[in-house]
């Protein structure tokens, strides 16, 4: 964790993500029976992470005091666009197709705006889901994985950083995403899976496998050069100022 720090601060976020897993799978406990919880042991593991996380934090907004200006919006319209912005990150987990250098998303004026209002709805599904499926032994890997994208977003979707979405943010959360879905899938069709023949399941997997590798090939060609690449931004991003 100090190490991954020291690449990007959002690392502390560890430390959260070890007292999930330590509830789910050391103890065996859903994440609502705190009475049930040997909270001795969960402390004894938590408070070193948490010290170090808390360390780091401090050490590093020390050592950019001065350097790093967030440049973003007022708090309260940051923070109630961020649950749209889980929306939108999910889906360019299935389908990347919105992918942009430089975005042009604005905060939402109010939380009466539709789209905050389905992003918390979103947002409370996620969370309702989490706590729900944690009671489940066999749905737990979900479990931590969506506890996992939720936790890693949280560093900057509540710091109001000049961009209220950027295509690098989502590389550490869905980690946690893909756990959650691969486990989800597998227990779905865990039955059902063993009817479909061999040939035919691994020609489906590797026509998937193929999209993805054209989408890469296709989106490496947008990067190759600035030309093609601030191009991309122009028609996707169209509100960005290029100085």
């Amino acid at each position: 964790m100090l190490i991954g720090c020291l690449a990007k601060p959002t690392a502390i976020m560890f430390a959260p993500m070890l007292i999930v897993y330590h509830i789910l799978f050391d103890q065996k406990k859903d994440l609502l029976a705190l009475p049930k919880f040997d909270w001795k042991k969960l402390i004894l593991l938590a408070a070193p992470a948490f010290i170090i996380a808390v360390g780091m934090y401090f050490y590093i907004k020390h050592k950019e005091e001065g350097l790093f200006v967030a440049g973003g919006y007022s708090f309260g319209r940051y923070v109630i666009t961020q649950p749209f912005i889980l929306v939108h990150y999910v889906s360019q987990f299935f389908l990347p197709t919105k992918l942009s250098a430089d975005t042009d998303w604005g905060t939402f004026e109010s939380i009466a705006d539709p789209k905050a209002i389905i992003g918390f709805i979103f947002l409370g599904s996620l969370i309702f889901s989490i706590i729900y499926l944690s009671r489940f032994q066999k749905w737990r890997p979900v479990v931590f994985g969506l506890s996992w994208f939720l936790l890693a977003l949280v560093p900057t979707s509540l710091v109001p950083l000049a961009e209220v979405m950027n295509d690098h943010r989502i590389f550490y959360p869905y980690i946690g995403l893909s756990l959650a879905l691969v486990w989800a899938l597998y227990l779905l069709f865990e039955k059902s899976i063993k009817a479909v023949p061999g040939p035919v399941l691994a020609s489906v997997l590797i026509v998937v496998l193929c999209g993805y590798a054209y989408g890469t090939h296709t989106r490496n060609i947008v990067w190759k050069t600035e030309e093609n690449l601030w191009n991309d931004v122009s028609i996707k991003s169209p509100k960005t100022v290029v100085a």
